[in-house]
């Protein structure tokens, strides 16, 4: 049996940046007949980081009639120009698991989460795709996304041993994909329902805008 786990948010964004055609939601579980059943896609669960990293507006303290950092001055103090106060804001990326397709096999000993790739490690085009959009004003550095399914029920995760690696990092206002050919094996795991989990910068080597975005996960999936 295969799973096609699909995702989309922010979707018209990334269709203008890298020109996917056909970007779409949902999650199909084919049948070794053939049958189909959709389901609708679940964006961003929540990460478990802080919320995003606050900038700095100091206009500077009273003191004795005159105000640091060029506000205008008290009484008596000759102020700077007006409105130039305080320091800027920085800027900051902000990563976001922007679509996601990918195949999750539980017909053989163990289950596997694939892109593009058979349990028997031949590449096959499966139309798996997982994309990360910075949607943040500067680009990132190195970062890494995992991906796990998770039993609600259990209340257990089973992560892949291996992430998929951004080395070059995202540039500002583009995005990044993954196509494989790769695949992940999670071993033998219990029969039941689960969600497939992706998780961009799950080490914290990034410092985004927003870190509460990071995580996505599909619908309910059956595992048996």
């Amino acid at each position: 049996m295969r799973f096609f786990a699909n995702a989309s948010s922010l979707v018209a964004i990334l269709c203008s940046v890298i020109s996917l055609v056909g970007c779409g939601g949902g999650i199909d579980v084919f049948d070794d007949a053939g049958g189909a059943g959709a389901g609708g896609s679940t964006d961003a669960g929540g990460g478990s980081d802080e919320g995003g990293a606050p900038t700095t507006d100091d206009g500077g303290a009273d003191n004795g009639g005159s105000q640091a950092g060029g506000a205008a001055g008290g009484d008596g103090g000759a102020g700077g120009d007006e409105g130039d106060g305080g320091a800027a804001p920085v800027a900051f990326p902000d990563l976001v698991i922007d679509f996601a397709n990918v195949t999750i096999f539980d017909d053989a000993a163990n289950t596997l989460i694939c892109l593009n790739r058979n349990p028997e490690g031949d590449e096959v085009d499966l139309g798996d795709m997982l994309v990360v959009l910075n949607s943040g004003d500067v680009e990132t550095g190195p970062y890494h996304v995992a991906l796990s399914l998770y039993s609600a029920a259990m209340d257990t995760e089973y992560s892949c041993p291996s992430d998929l690696d951004n080395d070059d990092g995202t540039p500002a206002e583009d995005a990044d994909y993954w196509d494989g050919p790769w695949c992940c094996d999670l071993g033998v795991i219990p029969e039941g329902d689960y969600y497939l989990v992706a998780e961009v910068d799950p080490y914290g080597a990034v410092a985004e805008d927003d870190e509460t975005n990071n995580v996505w996960q599909s619908d309910e999936v059956n595992v048996d």
